[in-house]
């Protein structure tokens, strides 16, 4: 059987279901995330690398929640903390600011 390649629509709204989760996960450690724009549309981007196959959820993971939790494990995430992703466009990885601490 063969699959048309997904759009961009579709795509977006992979992401958005791949990143509810990881929100509803960073809820429990109280922890709140914004991406901006740029950071949003390099995980869109990226959601479909055709080369490696990598999906959506895939792309999330790693762009965004392994990351965060190295960032949680080491401390430099806390509690109650809002951390906006965005990128670096010299930089393959995206990046982790807190903006709001409590």
């Amino acid at each position: 059987m063969l699959f048309n390649p997904l759009g961009h629509d579709q795509l977006n709204k992979m992401v958005d279901l791949e990143l509810a989760k990881v929100m509803r996960l960073l809820a429990e450690r109280k922890v709140r995330i914004e991406l901006t724009p740029a950071a949003r549309e390099r995980v869109v981007v990226d959601g479909y690398d055709r080369p490696t196959g990598e999906a959506a959820a895939g792309t999330v993971q790693r762009l965004v929640q392994d990351p965060l939790a190295m960032r949680i494990l080491d401390g430099s995430v806390l509690p109650g903390d809002l951390v906006r992703v965005d990128v670096d466009p010299e930089s393959d990885p995206c990046e982790f600011e807190r903006v709001e601490k409590k």
